[in-house]
């Protein structure tokens, strides 16, 4: 009496298992081929090796891809306007060598690097930088300013 129950309740349970209609169809896509013209991430490197989505840049005074903001003094600009994103400069010295520092600023394509003065700043040009007011001026004018020293 068991076996008659129990083999109807067990051929029910294998066909309500199998529940696909025609009408639906699987997602067999998968992931999409890597082809030549996929780049993979983390290979942007740039002319020198340095990896931009990492963070990197190459420095020209220091010879090797950086992060600026880990190793370089940050200075804001003095006049931040809101509806404008705060974008930073960066003085990156040489360890053990503070005759010149490079910087690192939006408006430029190369780095331009500063050599220091007899006084103390660092000047290239339109820019000089003063490291004991943390201060960098261009065109005669403070432009940015930063909030601690590294060098």
């Amino acid at each position: 009496m068991k076996a008659t129950f129990i083999l109807p309740i067990i051929a029910v349970s294998f066909t309500a298992c199998n529940n696909t209609t025609p009408n639906q169809s699987e997602n067999t896509t998968g992931a999409p081929e890597v082809t030549q013209d996929t780049p993979m991430v983390g290979d942007d490197r740039d002319e020198h090796g340095c990896i931009g989505s990492a963070g990197f840049t190459w420095s020209a005074l220091r010879g090797e891809c950086i992060q600026v903001f880990e190793v370089g003094t940050r200075l804001n600009p003095v006049e931040e306007k809101e509806e404008v994103a705060v974008i930073s400069a960066f003085i990156v010295a040489k360890e053990g060598d503070n005759s010149q520092v490079e910087l690192f600023i939006t408006n430029e394509d190369q780095n331009p690097i500063l050599k220091q003065e007899t006084n103390g700043t660092y000047k290239n040009g339109k820019y000089v930088y003063n490291p004991k007011m943390q201060e960098l001026s261009i065109d005669g004018k403070v432009t940015y300013k930063g909030e601690k020293t590294k060098m």
